[in-house]
């Protein structure tokens, strides 16, 4: 029996999704503040007993690549290329804008946007299967990406200059939901136009440099320059 299996963690919450050639479709939730790494494993060997799935069963595994939360994107992504490696199985992107507009449903184009932080976002015009275009835009560049959608997915934390831009072109906004039956959908449609990756080429979306990295690079710098000085 073959199956597919769907990793959506790119946010706070999220979840895993496994179909079977009978299309019954299992899924389990995944929550946390401090963030889904810890639950992911145990959750993910749940989830697959519960249908009865083992590992060498795995045809495909869709993962959300994001923007989203760095952990939660790195965990797995690294549990997906895990299970291409030992399996063999297909690997599949799904860009996170692609699968929140699956969960949204309804025609295209519309825009979603994602990682919005310090009065700018990850924005990205998604029509069907393709994102058609997605820039790290701030007000004056959203206006032309935003023009022509037919409705805006965000959350609170979009900058209130691109908020004011979609009112003004009359856009509905709604907030974009993170489902892993939608991730699995998108991975799916994509497998059947041969989208999928090698293990070495999987990897997060990220519209700017991790924080984590930034902090290390500073961090470095300054221990340099600390020793640099030392020496002199």
């Amino acid at each position: 029996m073959s199956w597919h299996l769907a990793i959506e963690t790119s946010q706070g919450t999220g979840g895993l999704a496994v179909r079977g050639s009978d299309g019954v479709v299992y899924t389990a939730s995944l929550s946390s503040r401090s963030g889904i790494d810890d639950q992911l494993m145990p959750s993910l060997a749940a989830l697959t007993k519960e249908a009865g799935c083992r590992p060498q069963d795995l045809s495909l595994v869709g993962v959300s690549i994001g923007p989203g939360g760095f952990t939660g994107l790195r965990i797995a992504v690294a549990t997906a290329k895990m299970l291409g490696e030992v399996t063999g199985c297909t690997l599949i992107a799904v860009e996170t804008a692609l699968a929140c507009a699956r969960a949204h449903g309804g025609s295209g184009p519309l825009a979603v946007a994602l990682a919005s932080k310090r009065g700018d976002t990850w924005l990205s015009l998604v029509d069907g299967l393709r994102v058609v275009r997605a820039e790290l835009v701030d007000q004056s560049g959203a206006e032309a990406l935003l023009s022509g959608c037919r409705h805006l997915l965000a959350d609170e934390h979009l900058p209130g200059p691109i908020t004011s831009v979609a009112e003004a072109l009359a856009i509905p906004m709604s907030p974009p939901v993170f489902q892993p039956e939608a991730t699995l959908e998108v991975a799916e449609a994509l497998a059947g136009q041969g989208e999928g990756v090698h293990a070495m080429d999987l990897s997060p979306l990220y519209p700017r440099a991790p924080e984590a990295v930034t902090l290390f690079e500073e961090r470095s710098k300054a221990a340099q320059g600390q020793q640099d000085a030392t020496k002199g």
